[in-house]
């Protein structure tokens, strides 16, 4: 009983493992069509701010 169930739920993961991917591949497109102005202007910030501590530390540091 036991193999059986095993190799059962291995063949019914393997035939839902596309049909997941596509739909995560579509909700993951979406998610980064909505979003992905909002996630360029994080990166910017944090890219801006890390530059001007490191430029900051520079000048303090040799002063």
């Amino acid at each position: 009983m036991f193999p059986r169930e095993v190799e059962g739920r291995k063949t019914m993961h393997a035939l839902d493992r596309p049909k997941d991917l596509s739909a995560q591949f579509c909700d993951s497109l979406e998610f980064l069509v909505k979003w992905d102005k909002c996630m360029y202007l994080a990166l910017a910030g944090i890219s801006a701010s890390t530059i001007a501590v490191h430029i900051w530390a520079m000048f303090t540091m040799n002063r």
